[in-house]
């Protein structure tokens, strides 16, 4: 094999191997499914859940706190990791910014 060879199945096999860690973490998600967040000026945080109720219990003890981890708590969101890796936001709750937008990147 030349150099050019290998370095083009070298290319294949990385790709092989990252849409397979990609179906990896989708699966991963989709064993708890439900996400209950809090973004805070200490960082954004998250607790997984496998039903909806666990998570939603756990965003209203988010969302009673005014500060989290020593931080001002700006807000809390519930979403839910789709089959296809896709997020679908469930609910946001702004708290220490009037401009609190969610992120699901």
């Amino acid at each position: 094999m030349t150099k050019e060879e290998l370095l083009n199945r070298k290319e294949a096999l990385e790709l092989e191997i990252q849409n397979i860690e990609k179906q990896l973490r989708v699966m991963t998600n989709l064993e708890k499914p439900y996400v209950a967040n809090v973004s805070a000026y200490s960082g954004h945080y998250s607790m997984q859940y496998k039903t909806e109720a666990q998570a939603r219990k756990k965003l209203n003890e988010y969302a009673a706190k005014t500060y989290f981890k020593n931080g001002l708590n700006y807000g809390v969101y519930l979403y839910k990791w789709n089959e296809d890796g896709s997020k679908t936001l469930l609910e946001s709750i702004p708290l220490g910014r009037k401009n609190f937008e969610p992120s699901l990147d």
